[in-house]
């Protein structure tokens, strides 16, 4: 069985030229060697991507001429090393593999995730029911304009959009927000465009828009009554304080207090709920601790007097119940209140899908969750076949970034090489470095992987055992920056790794030992 090397590489420490290192030995063992051809390199941006590619073709071309500087001059040695050849060996070698990529440029397989995603999609096109003839979008904020200015233009005509747009806005004038909703539905309809969030919305957006309709005409409904209960108490309780001969001035605070909590409890939908909670001076008097008028009371005051007991009896027993249904109204106005953004998110899913079927389109969003649902199953063999290609080893770069779905769709195929072929898969990251989690991106899976912990769900799910093989090693040197900047850095880092809650990343934190070249 191949082996999974992870490779923990902080900024400066030599990750491209490790990479490149790796990739080279691979492709340089043998004198007319075609491996490179079931190599899959894969890194997160056109512009790593672009790096890689060229640090490669940069080192085989200085190879195949004998004269090489810098870092490739070091790693040329290096490499003469690994191989057990002479120089002479060594610059054949080069010449042939830099020959042979060059004129098989489309087998030399240094790219994005997406690239390979859609690769991966228009393989199996028809199976995914696809267009025969389709583009990719990568502009999801263009494709979401456009079906924006589409549901817009549907108000009027569509009825139940139109009542679905109004909620919309009154919840908002509600919650003192712009009534100009078109930027907002903008920005709610961009997490369409991320897997992430979709994943987590896929519930609602599957379930029939009858079916939404009915669970918010539900909450609206028993949210009124709500509404209507506590009115009607609040001004019972007011008419009894009132008879009691209880009014906001002239007969205490308390009396103020009281009376002002309960004209606000009965315009609850007015005020939120910190504003309909008794203070702590009528806590005080309902348990109590406090009187309902002060050591020297008016002679007014002391005719209500005797009666403080009743008073203070009926007040708690009628805010406790008040507070029970305070409690319910808040919980069902916090559920309710997303509802009307949600359909018309569900109204703005369809219309992004009638736009992208009409126009035979497809973002680049879609292409792992697309995979994730319907080629996943598939065995191994089969997808190889399909491609075109069997890859035996395997570079994935930036893997921080490296969303769930994405590992999810490769994991398969890395395990297949692994475990059949033996083959082989050089993962490389630096935690400390993601910055995609806005796209997806989920650090915990490096973090996972350098801890030699592999997926649970996904071993269940590939039928692997979790005995493969992982050997972890971290780059500890910077090249880069004097010891300087990187003892500042690391300082940085270990003294702020107590203000973090996560152990994960507090011992992300705490675990920097990197050093500077001397």
């Amino acid at each position: 069985m191949g082996t999974l090397r992870v490779l923990d590489a902080s900024a400066g420490s030599g990750k491209t030229y490790s990479i490149v290192l790796d990739y080279l030995e691979r492709c340089l063992k043998e004198p007319d060697s075609r491996v490179y051809r079931h190599i899959l390199a894969i890194t997160f941006t056109n512009k790593a991507a672009s790096e890689m590619k060229s640090r490669i073709l940069r080192a085989l071309e200085q190879f195949s001429t004998g004269k090489v500087e810098g870092s490739d001059n070091i790693m040329f040695k290096k490499l003469m090393e690994l191989l057990e050849l002479d120089e002479q060996s060594l610059v054949q070698r080069s010449k042939i593999l830099l020959h042979r990529i060059l004129h098989d440029f489309a087998r030399f397989d240094v790219g994005t995730i997406d690239q390979f995603t859609a690769r991966i999609v228009r393989t199996f096109s028809q199976d995914l029911q696809l267009p025969a003839q389709f583009d990719i979008s990568l502009d999801f904020k263009d494709l979401l304009d456009q079906a924006v200015h589409l549901l817009m233009d549907s108000v009027g005509e569509d009825e139940e959009l139109t009542k679905h747009l109004k909620d919309f806005i009154e919840e908002r004038i509600r919650n003192k927000e712009s009534w100009k909703i078109e930027r907002d539905i903008l920005d709610v309809g961009s997490m369409l465009g991320e897997n992430h969030h979709r994943q987590e919305m896929e519930g609602l957006l599957s379930m029939p828009m009858e079916e939404l309709l009915r669970i918010y005409r539900s909450i609206r409904k028993e949210r009124y009554v709500q509404e209507k209960i506590i009115r009607e108490k609040a001004f019972g309780l007011i008419s009894f304080l009132e008879v009691e001969g209880l009014r906001p001035s002239g007969m205490g605070q308390m009396s103020g207090w009281l009376l002002g909590l309960l004209k606000k409890i009965s315009r609850i939908d007015e005020f939120d709920i910190t504003k309909v909670q008794p203070s702590a001076s009528i806590e005080a008097f309902l348990s109590g601790e406090k009187g309902l008028f002060g050591q020297r009371p008016t002679p007014e005051q002391r005719l209500v007097e005797p009666r403080t007991e009743d008073i203070r009896s009926r007040c708690r027993s009628e805010l406790e119940e008040l507070n029970e249904k305070i409690a319910r109204y808040f919980s069902l106005q916090l559920v309710q209140k997303p509802f009307p953004g949600i359909l018309v998110l569900k109204e703005l899913d369809e219309v992004l899908k009638h736009y992208q079927e009409e126009n035979r389109l497809i973002h680049i969003s879609n292409f792992n969750r697309l995979i994730a649902e319907e080629i996943r199953d598939q065995a191994m063999p089969f997808i190889y076949e399909r491609l075109g290609e069997r890859y035996d080893h395997y570079y994935l770069d930036e893997f921080q970034d490296t969303s769930d779905l994405q590992w999810k769709n490769l994991f398969p195929l890395i395990q297949n090489a692994l475990s059949e072929y033996g083959g082989s898969c050089l993962i490389v990251g630096d935690a400390k470095q993601a910055i995609y989690r806005w796209r997806g991106g989920k650090l915990e899976q490096f973090v996972r992987l350098t801890r030699g912990e592999l997926p649970e769900q996904y071993l269940s799910e590939s039928g692997l055992s979790s005995s493969i093989d992982i050997r972890n090693e971290v780059l500890k040197t910077n090249w880069r920056s004097k010891e300087r900047i990187v003892s500042f850095v690391r300082r940085i880092f270990q003294e702020n790794a107590s203000l973090l809650e996560i152990s994960d990343y507090k011992a992300i934190f705490e675990a920097i030992d990197q050093k500077a070249f001397q």
